[in-house]
């Protein structure tokens, strides 16, 4: 009888399992590192289904779940739409990255040496994958996946299971962050493409001084050099300004649906 009871408690527990799964499902579809496509799908569904157990521990006292279908199917899309918010929200800051090796690739004349990048799931600038693969390091060494679960935790206190509604999009939050994204892919590319610029400019007067140079065969060694150069120079200032700035954006996203 006592089994009985266990598995009716069960049953009529699995809707709510299942709102805190969608949300949780949709941060791994898009967050950085958890999303990845290098990390197997049945990996990634295993920790979808053990981090939303945990979760829901948590939060399973504090709302009730619609008792229909027309109530429930709603409900969980909206908590599917919360959590790839949350997972989109983190990940722009590495598309702004990936923006700055395809700008910096694009000047020195290798934008056709692209790499399959699994992170993305299609073709990568060769400089935007080391930097994302770099920047990667760094954001689980300052625990940026521990900050990610913390904002994902936060979330339900701020947007209960089965509440969201599409007029509580955090469409203004979305655009600051996409406005920080682009603002970090000019301040790593900067360096490197104000160096090739000088470099372009200076073969341009070396062109009319000797004419007989051949430039095209000499501009993009140099160019490629220079751009290099420059790059391992200025590589710990632009990890520093990474840095900075992913403590930004997963502050604001910890405030997409808070105060």
């Amino acid at each position: 009888m006592s089994e009985l009871f266990d598995i009716s408690r069960l049953i009529t527990l699995l809707p709510a399992y299942f709102l805190v799964l969608a949300r949780v499902g949709g941060l791994i579809i898009f967050a950085p590192f958890f999303g990845s496509a290098a990390i197997p799908l049945r990996l990634r569904l295993a920790l979808a289904v053990i981090l939303s157990l945990a979760l829901f521990t948590l939060v399973s006292g504090t709302f009730s779940p619609p008792s229909d279908l027309a109530g429930f199917v709603p409900a969980l899309l909206g908590e599917l739409v919360v959590g790839l918010i949350l997972g989109l929200g983190a990940a722009l800051i590495f598309v702004g990255l990936r923006l700055a090796g395809l700008l910096i690739g694009q000047q020195i004349g290798i934008s056709l040496a692209d790499v399959f990048d699994p992170s993305f799931e299609g073709r990568s600038a060769i400089l935007g994958r080391l930097f994302f693969l770099l920047t990667l390091v760094i954001f689980l060494l300052l625990g940026g996946h521990r900050a990610l679960i913390g904002a994902l935790i936060g979330s339900f206190s701020s947007v209960a299971p089965g509440t969201f509604s599409p007029a509580s999009l955090p469409v203004t939050g979305l655009t600051a962050l996409l406005s920080d994204a682009y603002l970090l892919a000019i301040r790593f590319a900067a360096p490197a493409l104000v160096a090739v610029f000088l470099a372009a400019v200076s073969m341009s007067f070396i062109a009319r001084t000797v004419p007989q140079l051949n430039m095209i065969s000499v501009g993009f060694p140099v160019q490629i050099s220079t751009a290099t150069l420059v790059l391992i120079i200025s590589l710990g200032s632009v990890c520093l300004a990474f840095q900075s700035s992913l403590g930004r954006a997963l502050q604001s996203v910890g405030r997409l649906f808070g105060p």
